[in-house]
């Protein structure tokens, strides 16, 4: 499958959430530049995954810039552009170039 690339440049926020019941629950990871929103199905696992490299970066971040705001959960309406299986979300390039 080839690999499917998302421009939002600038990124404005990333977030994640889960919707649905313990055991039955959808998980998804958000982005959003000020001109879309882009939703993707994910594994529970892939999040945990992500989770462990952005705290890194972001409390990097928070060092050299203290003001920023933090994320308000998963937006609404939740419309999902794609859906990743295991091993796929490191395919998910973000580009710096605009």
């Amino acid at each position: 499958m080839p690999a499917i690339e998302y421009e939002l440049n600038p990124v404005e926020q990333i977030t994640t959430g889960a919707i649905g019941p313990p055991g039955k629950r959808v998980f998804y990871l958000q982005g959003r530049s000020s001109e879309q929103l882009i939703t993707l199905i994910v594994e529970k696992q892939q999040i945990q995954a992500l989770a462990v490299g952005l705290e890194q970066f972001l409390d990097e971040l928070h060092e050299r810039l203290p003001d920023l705001s933090e994320s308000e959960g998963i937006n609404n309406p939740v419309q999902k552009k794609n859906i990743f299986g295991n091993n796929t979300l490191k395919d998910l390039k973000c580009s710096k170039n605009h």
